[in-house]
């Protein structure tokens, strides 16, 4: 049960799917939600999901967790996640 070390490398062809599929998003309408009685906004959800799609910088945040060491181990017989 020794700690394995490791580092997040989410592949480039991981984060390109991600940001096709929020390109891709189909949208509900948004009837009677001013007050956002029935959930998020669609105006505001759009937002962000145009930012995570088109703004964020996964590699510049995957350095930033990268910075502080992590590791692996198991616990009663449950890996870590690979």
């Amino acid at each position: 049960m020794e700690p394995t070390p490791f580092t997040v490398a989410i592949p480039d062809e991981d984060v390109e799917e991600l940001r096709r599929r929020l390109a891709n998003t189909r949208w509900a309408d948004d009837f009677g939600n001013a007050d956002s009685k029935y959930g998020l906004q669609r105006g505001w959800l759009e937002q962000m999901v145009s930012y995570w799609a088109e703004d964020y910088d996964w590699r510049t945040h995957e350095a930033a967790i990268n910075a502080f060491p992590m590791y692996r181990v198991e616990i009663d017989t449950v890996p870590g996640r690979r």
